[in-house]
């Protein structure tokens, strides 16, 4: 059984590069990000240049429901995940009365709760 390599934020950036690396020592990955055409281009691309499976999940890890989701389709495709890589996350700028409450929750959400639920499950 091969294993994967999870990382999430990985359409663009860090992540992306992320993913790219952990292909080149010969990972499968399993790529979650919000980007749906940016991670399928990705899977394709790594797949080719790597030759080791890619295989993509769009999703916005801001949802409360995100590490859940992200697990059911693991589980659903009976990926073996060896290594798990929180990428994803952002931040705000700007005064802190002046940004939106919705926004900052949303930030939380994914910096923190996500990253620590995908990490328990």
């Amino acid at each position: 059984m091969t294993n994967y390599a999870l990382v999430t934020g990985s359409s663009k950036g860090i992540g992306k590069a992320i993913a790219e690396s952990v292909a080149r020592e010969k990972y499968n990955v399993l790529l979650v990000a919000r980007s749906e055409k940016l991670l399928q281009n990705l899977a394709a691309e790594i797949r080719q240049k790597y030759n080791v499976d890619a295989k993509w999940l769009a999703l916005d890890l801001s949802e409360h429901t995100a590490a859940t989701e992200v697990k059911d389709w693991v589980t659903k495709n009976n990926f073996p995940v060896s290594i798990l890589i929180n990428n994803a996350g952002y931040g705000l700028w700007g005064n802190f009365n002046e940004l939106a409450l919705e926004d900052q929750n949303n930030m939380l959400q994914l910096n923190v709760l996500t990253l620590v639920n995908l990490t328990w499950l």
